[in-house]
């Protein structure tokens, strides 16, 4: 998976031998190869210079001009690669390759995996009004808004974030330490080896280009003790990498499949979701 960008190269350069291809400096100059391709790279740099330099931008132009700087250039960056797809890539773009059967299995097992650890990694949901006494029981890390009633209800978030922590080395952990991360760049990457387009290619494979980098970036920082702690155990017992402690035998796959088989429900959802997006793939 670290590979992606090479992936991506030894792809385009097969464009050049196909029939009516523009050649790899054409899809490299197409507009929405072009704006995805700048946004995703502004994306991701900008993330990993302004958190790698949070404290010292914040001590000398103050922590609202780090927040306004931040946001302005989320939102340009996403902005690029919006308008990249939604207008030149959605469907359309320079074809690079045909994608097979072998892609489309290929495809359902990477989001069938990337959807099984998302949806294990939702919150649980929770009644949203709460009877308690004058005392309230933080029973989520979710902020709540208490009303002073006389009956003794209060309101909470409908969603439990604490219950879809995986702080803990089980489940999606067991699997890789960035599980929210990879579950997204699992589900991208299997919708970039179904298409036959460049532009959604470069869309959907990003993704899991910013995990990989993303997430050896937040390793580094949390050994640093910036922004959080990465302790050598932790360390030790789970992976950057999706899979590599499973297949080093740092973690165990047994105790994988039973905490699968605990959240049977979640994994049947990601299982359906990804069916009805390799159907949705058929009928394109």
């Amino acid at each position: 998976l670290g590979g992606v960008p090479v992936s991506l190269n030894k792809i385009m350069a097969a464009a050049l031998a196909s029939k009516g291809s523009i050649g790899l400096r054409g899809v490299l100059r197409h507009k929405g190869v072009l704006f995805i391709g700048v946004g995703w790279g502004g994306f991701i740099a900008e993330n990993l210079i302004l958190s790698e330099n949070r404290q010292w931008i914040i001590e000398r132009f103050g922590e609202d001009n780090y927040i306004r700087a931040y946001g302005g250039l989320s939102t340009a960056a996403c902005a690029s690669i919006g308008y990249g797809y939604l207008r030149h890539g959605w469907g359309k773009g320079p074809r690079i390759r045909a994608p097979g059967l072998g892609s489309q299995v290929a495809a359902f097992a990477l989001q069938s995996t990337g959807l099984i650890g998302a949806f294990m990694l939702m919150p649980k949901l929770q009644v949203p009004v709460e009877l308690g006494g004058d005392a309230p029981a933080n029973t989520s890390s979710s902020p709540q808004t208490q009303i002073p009633k006389a009956s003794g209800f209060k309101l909470r978030c409908p969603m439990d974030f604490k219950a879809g922590d995986s702080s803990t080395d089980s489940g999606p952990a067991r699997v890789t330490r960035h599980a929210a991360f990879w579950a997204m760049g699992f589900v991208g990457l299997g919708t970039a080896i179904a298409t036959p387009f460049a532009t959604e290619f470069v869309m959907f494979a990003s993704p899991a280009v910013f995990a990989l980098v993303g997430g050896l970036h937040q390793d580094s920082r949390f050994r640093r003790g910036m922004g959080g702690t990465l302790t050598a155990e932790r360390e030790q017992q789970t992976s950057c990498l999706p899979f590599v402690a499973l297949l080093e035998g740092r973690q165990s796959w047994q105790a994988l499949a039973e905490d699968l088989r605990v959240k049977s429900l979640n994994v049947a959802l990601g299982v359906t979701v990804a069916l009805g997006l390799a159907v949705l793939r058929r009928g394109r």
